[in-house]
């Protein structure tokens, strides 16, 4: 993993949506296997808005269907509700997946565009030179892909809570990694 900079590394430029759609995949894999400056700064020039809201939307969607699906493996005990509220158990169930599947899809751009929003902050003050769409763009590359395991091992009953959150680790040393391409910085 390179921790040095290299900031004189050729950019990409944005591409048509179905030529970038197609390529995340790659995108995906290159960032994660062989995570540097180097590679974020190759990527962050493929930055658009629509392929961060692209990118929303799919985690949106597909959060919602592994927590549906976790749900429906492990529903949880509502018990002490059914008997006070009157309301039966598959009708409890339903209210919480419809409920858990909106909130997921609103709060996914939310939470990113919000981190992000106080990340770049941070960044600027401490000297950063990049934009809010290539940060947010690049912390996409790393975040899609490892939130979506983090989902798929919700689903393995009694894998623990610790387990969910193993992915998160790396993606705080590929934050770093993409910070400092962004924001052609050494100071963090």
């Amino acid at each position: 993993m390179e921790l040095n900079s290299n900031y004189t590394s050729q950019t990409s430029l944005p591409r048509p949506t179905s030529q970038a759609i197609r390529e995340l995949p790659a995108q995906y894999f290159k960032v994660l296997t062989h995570p540097s400056i180097a590679t974020f700064r190759e990527e962050k020039g493929k930055a658009t808005w629509g392929m961060n809201w692209l990118q929303f939307i799919a985690l949106g969607l597909i959060g919602a269907v592994l927590q549906t699906i976790g749900l429906l493996i492990s529903p949880p005990n509502f018990s002490s509700v059914i008997g006070t509220a009157g309301i039966s158990h598959a009708t409890l169930l339903m209210v919480t997946i419809v409920s858990l599947a909106i909130v997921e899809l609103l709060l996914t751009p939310v939470s990113f565009l919000a981190a992000g929003g106080i990340l770049f902050l941070i960044a600027r003050a401490l000297g950063g030179k990049g934009t809010y769409k290539e940060q947010i763009y690049t912390t996409l590359l790393f975040g899609v892909p490892l939130v979506i395991v983090s989902y798929l091992l919700f689903l393995i009953p009694g894998a623990g809570a610790w387990l969910l959150y193993l992915p998160h680790l790396y993606s705080l040393v590929l934050l770093v990694l993409a910070l400092r391409a962004v924001h052609q910085s050494t100071g963090y």
